[in-house]
């Protein structure tokens, strides 16, 4: 199967190469230095009080829509959704990993009411994480999901890149991108059950925005 997968990819490439390459470049090269925000993995738990997640990637500092691809950083974003509201505005969480510890507060997001934070830090898949968040609940297992999709990011990359071959031809003045790339694992924040899917989305330096939502098995979903 990871055979046929890897020569699933090799065929996508080629295609991409050959689609779109002109004038002596290489679009999938300039596409790959404007990605403003990747997600590598993410990691989830659910409680009767709460649900939470870690998604880790390398993202644009400062962190801005505008079309244009600048410095980039680690994060590792914890986010936390209580079921039952809380007047805190901060939860004091301690993250255990396979050997380090995490300490820190959890900021009330205003726009969606879950607790979240940064550790700045990307977790490899197979990290062992305890999450204890004070007078709340403690040792909650988070488990990587992503490891066991059948797409990871640089699948929902090359698909997102052939997928939107034409658009992405359009954002290229002569030799220049002129847009910024994102390949983002998005779920419902809301929802009871999580399904997670891949948004592979490109912002033009002019506004315009195309994008694509692609499913864990390679679905695509609409474009």
């Amino acid at each position: 199967m990871k055979k046929v997968k890897y020569l699933v990819l090799v065929i996508i490439a080629t295609i991409i190469c050959f689609s779109l390459s002109g004038c002596g470049i290489q679009i999938e090269d300039e596409v790959r230095k404007n990605i403003s925000d990747v997600r590598y993995n993410l990691f989830d738990a659910k409680t009767s009080k709460l649900k939470t997640n870690i998604m880790c990637g390398m993202r644009e500092n400062p962190y801005t829509y505008n079309g244009y691809s600048e410095e980039k950083c680690e994060f590792g974003v914890i986010t936390v959704m209580l079921y039952d509201s809380i007047p805190n505005e901060t939860i004091n969480f301690t993250l255990n990993t396979s050997n380090q510890t995490y300490t820190g507060q959890l900021e009330r997001n205003p726009r969606n009411g879950s607790f979240m934070t940064d550790i700045q830090t990307i977790l490899s898949d197979d990290e062992n994480l305890i999450l204890s968040l004070e007078g709340i609940e403690n040792d909650i297992q988070l488990i990587c999901q992503s490891k066991n999709w059948t797409v990871q990011y640089e699948d929902a990359f090359l698909i997102g890149m052939e997928t939107l071959k034409d658009e992405i031809n359009n954002f290229f003045t002569k030799k220049k991108f002129n847009a910024e790339v994102y390949v983002k694992i998005i779920y419902d924040e809301k929802a009871i059950l999580d399904n997670y899917f891949w948004y592979f989305g490109i912002l033009g330096t002019d506004g315009t925005n195309v994008c694509v939502i692609i499913d864990t098995n390679g679905k695509i979903l609409n474009s």
